[in-house]
């Protein structure tokens, strides 16, 4: 190949590093924008539902009671998935091998500062595009992992509402 085969090479390759870094961060994004509506389904159902859990299961209670205090607590449980699966987003766990890539922050910063410039400024163009070529599938990979979760996160929000729509619909009955 020729340099400006290279040099063309080399910005496709940091163009797509870029684009796929930017599908990591809108995963992150996403994510809190999920993690704040499950913020607010847990201050509705304490709020509007104060002791609908002791009044659901005592002695006697009324079928409505008991069928608001089970939605309650498969509401609850939708809520809590949602969080749960929104921390996996948060901290995907991946396992990459042994290579140590010059372009990924924390194999960066575990050199010394002089050993990395040796280490970087020798690479060849082709090493330095392969080396860029693994860290953007290790970020696919990562990307991949947050958006798997960032789904199941947002069913899991989903069924929320829905069990918030019947919660609703069994307060205004009771």
């Amino acid at each position: 190949m020729g340099e400006q085969e290279h040099g063309l090479s080399i910005d496709l390759a940091r163009s797509l590093l870029a684009h796929v870094q930017g599908m990591v961060d809108l995963a992150d994004r996403k994510i809190q924008i999920l993690l704040a509506a499950d913020a607010v389904l847990i201050a509705l159902l304490i709020s509007s539902t104060p002791g609908v859990l002791k009044d659901s299961f005592g002695a006697g209670a009324p079928f409505i009671a008991v069928a608001t205090g089970v939605v309650a607590l498969l509401l609850l449980g939708a809520v809590g998935c949602s969080i749960l699966f929104a921390f996996l987003v948060l901290r995907p766990r991946l396992e990459f091998g042994q290579h140590r890539s010059s372009f990924y922050f924390g194999h960066i910063a575990a050199k010394p500062v002089a050993q990395f410039v040796d280490d970087f400024s020798a690479m060849s163009e082709p090493e330095t595009i392969k080396d860029l070529l693994r860290q953007i599938h290790a970020n696919s990979l990562i990307a991949n992992a947050k958006f798997r979760w960032v789904t199941v996160s947002t069913y899991a929000l989903i069924v929320a509402l829905f069990f918030w729509l019947v919660l609703v619909v069994l307060r205004m009955l009771a």
